[in-house]
Formats: structure tokens, sequence, C-alpha cells
């Protein structure tokens, strides 16, 4: 992932123009991606949005701030049940799931750099699992 800020993307990831605060853009780099995922019939947008804050205090000093949020692709709500998991190795740290009118889901953590985890949406029976190393 520090290769987004670098504009540098995996095959079937896009680069995405994040906004920033213009009074906080020369204290912060944001980047970000986002996949195409098909689960089932459904299609979906996985966006993927880094925040690196350049001025730290003690307690921030080389974290990045992680926003992953799940968009329908082509209806206007997310299929009900859906899954978003984030996880450190087989344990779940966050867990968010779609309701019937819920047009996107999302959620957010901290990393430090060479932090590893998945994202896991799922759907049913359907599961995609993406891997990233901050």
């Amino acid at each position: 992932m520090s290769q987004w800020f670098e504009g540098v993307f995996a095959a079937g990831w896009e680069r995405v123009t994040v906004g920033s605060d213009p009074e906080r853009i020369r204290y912060a780099v944001r980047t970000g991606g986002s996949k195409k995922i098909y689960l089932g019939d459904h299609s979906i947008i996985l966006l993927v949005n880094l925040t690196w804050e350049r001025e730290m205090t003690r307690t921030r000093e080389n974290l990045v701030t992680i926003w992953l949020r799940v968009y329908p692709r082509e209806e206007t709500c997310l299929p009900l049940n859906l899954k978003l998991l984030v996880l450190e190795g087989e344990e779940v740290f966050q867990k968010v799931t779609a309701r019937s009118a819920d047009n996107r889901i999302q959620c957010q953590f901290d990393a430090e750099p060479g932090d590893k985890f998945d994202v896991r949406l799922v759907l049913g029976n359907a599961t995609v699992t993406e891997t990233f190393v901050v």
C-alpha cells in the first residue's frame, strides 16, 4: 500500500483522487484506490483511502489511517447482509454488515508500515479476500 502514495497500484486497482481540506494539505498525504468486486450476481466497489500525517505527535508517529468503503456498482443499495470483515491473521478485528437500505458500508482503523491485514467481503456463499501490506 505504501506504493499507492507514489501512484503505483496492483493489477485490478484504479487510483482514486482523494479530496483534501486545503488547510490540512501541507500536513497530510492522501491517496486511494478502488476495485470492482463480483460476489455472486452482485457487483460492488471496494474503495480504500489512505492518509499519512506528515507532522506526527508521538502517539501517532508512522501511523497510516485506512478507510474502507463498499458501494454498490449497479444498484442503489448494497445487498442485504453483505459483510465487510477486516482480519489480522484469522482474527476479525472489524466487521460491518449491510442492512436493507444501505448505499455503503465503511470502517476505519490505523496501521503502521509493514502491518498486514485482509479485507474479506462475504455475501452468502460468495467470498472475496484482498490482502494488504501497509
